[in-house]
């Protein structure tokens, strides 16, 4: 087992090395196919690959995690737990995305708790991780990760091998990030504390806030329609961008409300979200 880990690892580096360390979907297809052409191989047991995750080797523990996620057996799941705290980040993310990938809610703690790893790459494989659990708890540390930790998308650096191969989430927009998709997984119970967050409005990831209350949808209409009585105009600016992303018949009726708003900038925010909608759901005026 330990010699075809190391001919994936191998692999995988003339992979990149083609690529030139740039993501590109053809680097993510080839990824995947190289590890399941290790999963079916039969030395690729589970018992072997937990063994492997003890290697002196970190691309080895890194390949032997994402292959016990591709397995998806429970029996795994102390040992990934374990893996979750290895020296190395990318062996860490790893891990942590195979628990996500299992689903054994045993793996809820370990994963909340890696929301505090100091490498943003471990943060963000367990906010991804915890979106397929919608757990509540999760709810305040994922904000955390937002609005403390800055945990944003990823510019121009390394995107890791985890998050090409493990990851099963396609975004599909730009601020679709892991832990504001996680609290759109959860849904309306997070819709509190988001609103709250809502109120934060200088804080330099309040996008993502704004973002995942409007994928939630109408679970938020009615406590973010209660902000546009806010004294604070940045608030109620908020809240109309908000409404306008959800888009009901409520949202429309309050975004057109607000262009009659006593502050010009509301006014402005809510006549250029109108204008911004298909005319047919502009019944509102």
């Amino acid at each position: 087992a330990d010699s075809r880990i190391r001919a994936a690892v191998a692999e995988l580096q003339r992979i990149d090395d083609s690529e030139q360390g740039k993501f590109s979907l053809e680097k993510s297809r080839r990824w995947k196919e190289t590890f399941r052409k290790l999963c079916a191989s039969p030395d690729a047991t589970v018992e072997r690959m937990q063994r492997q995750l003890k290697h002196s080797d970190r691309h080895v523990r890194a390949c032997a995690a994402a292959v016990l996620g591709f397995a998806a057996d429970r029996q795994a799941i102390d040992a990934l737990v374990a893996t979750a705290s290895d020296p190395d980040p990318v062996v860490r993310a790893c891990a942590i995305q195979a628990l996500g990938r299992i689903g054994d809610r045993r793996a809820v703690a370990p994963l909340i708790a890696a929301l505090d790893d100091k490498e943003q790459l471990v943060r963000r494989a367990a906010a991804e991780a915890l979106g397929f659990f919608k757990e509540k708890r999760a709810i305040q540390p994922l904000l955390r990760s937002i609005l403390v930790k800055g945990d944003g998308p990823y510019c121009s650096v390394y995107i890791p091998l985890f998050a090409l191969v493990q990851g099963r989430v396609n975004y599909g927009e730009p601020l679709a990030e892991p832990a504001p998709w996680a609290l759109t997984q959860i849904g309306g119970a997070a819709v509190p504390e988001l609103v709250v967050a809502l109120r934060d409005h200088g804080n330099r990831n309040h996008r993502y806030i704004r973002w995942a209350l409007g994928k939630i949808g109408t679970p938020a209409v009615a406590p973010v329609i209660a902000l546009m009585k806010n004294s604070d105009p940045k608030v109620r600016v908020a809240a109309v961008s908000v409404l306008a992303a959800v888009g009901d018949n409520r949202a429309l009726a309050a975004v057109a409300e607000a262009t009659r708003d006593d502050d010009p900038e509301v006014r402005e925010a809510a006549s250029d979200a109108l204008a911004k909608m298909p005319a047919a759901r502009r019944t509102n005026k």
